[in-house]
Parts: C-alpha cells; structure tokens; sequence
C-alpha cells in the first residue's frame, strides 16, 4: 500500500540525529547512522517505523539483513526521540593488529563501539521505547566454554592511542581501556571479553565515549580484575550523560563474568 507523505526533511546523518522531533500527521523523517538507514512515518494514531541496512557505498544491501517495517498505535501525534545505546551482548574485542604486553607495563588504549539506536515515544509519565536497531551488523561468536561461556558480538576493530582524533560518525563511542600486566608473563593481547552491557553512554554535544574500563592482568592461571570508571573519561569540553548501562554492574555479577575472561586469549 502507498501512502501520501509529506518528506519535509533530507537524510540526517551522524551528530545530527540525538534529540527530540516532532511529528505531525502525514510526515516523514529519515535518519543514516552508520549502516542504518531509519525512517519513522506518522499517520493517524500510528507509527511506521521502517528499517534498512545497507553499506559504505549506501547501495549495496547488508547480506542476510532483510528491510523491516513496524507499525505502533500511538494513540495520537507525540514527540519521538532518538537516544544512542550500547549493543544488547557482550562484545569480543578483536584488535586489528594484537599487541604483546611486558610484564609491569601498562597501556593505555582507545577502541570505538557501534551503538545502538533507540526510538523512544514522549508520554506523559514516561518515555515509552518503541524499538531499537543496531547502527552496525556485527557478527556473533562465543566467548568462553559451553559450561560458562556466552553469546557474545565480535567487534573486529583498530587499537588507538588516547590522543587521537575522534572520528567524525557519531555512530561510534570512545572507549578507553587500560590495561594493567601485573604478571611475570608476556600478554598477549588478541581477544578479549568487553561487558558492553556495563557502560553507559556519554556525551561532550558533538563525539559519543563511555566509561573508563581498567583490565588488571594477574596471570594465565589468575583472574583478571576488572573495574568500570563511573564517569566518562577527562575531556576538555565537559561530558554530560546520555543513557545508561543496560546492566548495573554488582559484584556477583562481575565475579561470575571473570569465569570466562579469566583468559584474554581463550578463543
């Protein structure tokens, strides 16, 4: 069935897109993120929310991703807002180039996280998530062994120094991670378990970053102390929150997480 819209808006594209937009009765909006080509429909007292993948070149489909179409009742025109998330699993960290770690060195290094996005509806008493998709289609794996092991993405990814430059796809957040050897052994660094679920989501108006995560690499046969800073990292434009951690870190559960990323380099 087609439908008469009104198109009153190009592609908006990257840091552009985290707000808020009114939408009335016979409007379109479309948004691209990374590869993520979002259009959100309003007629009547209902949302059309319809979604595609394609790649770099905007063209070419992204394989075994077909276009979806959603509708939701409203129950009337509202605000809808565009919020960035961290992915729904774990991800593998998967350096481009490993790295070899001495003992007693620490490094500091830089790696970017392909966020979420989320559609949420304006209620009175509440914002209400009508769905979310992710900007990039990354691969799943597991991580760890079948008795504790767990369904993970693998985020195949260059390794920067903190002081690079930022890119310019809001798409991506910066993560800092900070790797402590605290062993008599060489680490190698070619995977390694990131608890996305974990971090939250903050922003200095223009680049996305998340939480600080500090690994304290204690042996082959130890386990690594993991810790995750409760603030975004130092900038010098001041950060301010986005969005949450999907999953509040506790103890219990970060003690059963090291059980499988006990190993930087099981997989």
């Amino acid at each position: 069935m087609e439908h008469n819209l009104m198109v009153n808006n190009p592609m908006e594209k990257n840091g552009q897109i985290w707000s808020w937009y009114e939408l009335e009765p016979g409007q379109r909006r479309s948004w691209r993120s990374g590869q993520l080509n979002l259009q959100l429909m309003f007629e009547q007292d209902e949302i059309l929310s319809h979604a595609e993948y394609r790649e770099d070149d905007g063209e070419s489909c992204v394989t075994g991703r077909p276009d979806r179409t959603d509708r939701y009742i409203t129950g009337g025109a509202g605000r809808i807002g565009l919020l960035p998330a961290m992915p729904d699993r774990p991800l593998v960290l998967k350096p481009k180039i490993p790295r070899r770690i001495p003992p007693g060195v620490q490094i500091q290094l830089m790696f970017f996280i392909p966020v979420w996005i989320q559609v949420l509806l304006e209620k009175k008493g509440g914002n209400v998530l009508l769905d979310e998709y992710p900007s990039v289609i990354l691969s799943s794996t597991w991580f760890g062994d079948m008795q504790s092991g767990e369904l993970c993405y693998t985020l195949e990814t260059e390794l920067f120094q903190n002081s690079c430059s930022l890119p310019e796809d809001s798409n991506l957040a910066a993560c800092i991670l900070n790797i402590r050897n605290n062993s008599n052994s060489m680490l190698e660094f070619s995977r390694m378990a990131v608890h996305a679920e974990h971090l939250t989501v903050f922003s200095n108006g223009i680049n996305l970053y998340t939480n600080e995560i500090t690994v304290d690499y204690n042996g082959v046969e130890q386990i690594s102390q993991l810790k995750y800073s409760p603030k975004g990292p130092k900038c010098s434009v001041p950060l301010h929150k986005v969005n949450g951690p999907r999953d509040t870190p506790s103890k219990s559960l970060l003690k059963r997480s090291f059980s499988f990323i006990k190993l930087l380099t099981e997989m």
